[in-house]
């Protein structure tokens, strides 16, 4: 893309109101298109993101996602989502070309309960407040093939595969696939809030889901080797 139509760009994502910033940034992918086009050595340049930051503004949307654990006795736990879009700025129809006036456009709630400590999906509960369109309430039982399905390593890609697409609702998957891992946390938190020892707390749970999962957990990390030694120990 030349420089100029990226100067447009910056432009309409809301630079508009900093003439100086929206300078800045013009002049920087002027001296990159330059050295590009001259076949010159592209010299290591400053990346703008700080600059494009300070200048920022007011967002225009805001996606907020809030999950929440609530005990229901040993191994027994009620996770919920939330899923809210608000748009703050004023938008049009791209069918109709009307006028629409800032708001929640998605507020989706999904109540999973999980017995055992394998954390199997017993029950599933969706709540659909706030939807663009009516037909989407067709979806809200899309998510009933979760009932005895375990949250563990390849949970993610099954959800993809079996809910995504036009089997399902993209912003009830997105929901459901940020609870996964705040169902963990929440099991393990419910779980530990007493003194157990190692084997006792780690009853059931899969080393999948710490080991690999992160840079930290990285099998040949010295986290990981840590926790081997102390399980082995145990046993």
């Amino acid at each position: 893309m030349h420089c100029n139509q990226w100067a447009q760009v910056c432009f309409s994502m809301g630079y508009r109101g900093d003439v100086a910033l929206r300078n800045r940034v013009t002049d920087f992918l002027t001296r990159i298109h330059h050295r590009h086009s001259v076949g010159e050595k592209r010299e290591k340049e400053p990346y703008p993101m700080k600059e494009i930051l300070k200048g920022k503004g007011d967002p225009v949307h805001i996606r907020s996602i809030t999950t929440k654990t609530y005990s229901l006795g040993d191994d027994t736990i009620l996770v919920q989502g939330i899923l809210k879009d608000n748009r703050l700025a004023e938008t049009y129809s791209i069918t109709t070309g009307d006028r629409m006036e800032p708001g929640v456009v998605h507020e989706l709630t999904i109540s999973l309960l999980i017995k055992g400590d394998l954390l199997r999906i017993d029950d599933v509960d969706v709540e659909m407040n706030h939807i663009p369109r009516q037909d989407c309430i067709e979806m809200k039982n899309a998510l009933q093939p979760l009932k005895g399905k375990r949250i563990a390593p390849g949970f993610t890609s099954w959800v993809k595969s079996t809910l995504g697409g036009p089997k399902g609702c993209t912003h009830l998957n997105a929901l459901l696939i940020a609870m996964a891992p705040a169902a963990v946390q929440g099991f393990w938190t419910n779980r530990v809030r007493k003194p157990l020892n190692v084997r006792e707390a780690s009853k059931g749970m899969d080393a999948g889901y710490l080991i690999d999962t992160c840079w930290v957990w990285r099998s040949d990390g010295e986290l990981a080797k840590q926790f081997r030694q102390i399980i082995e120990k145990e046993q």
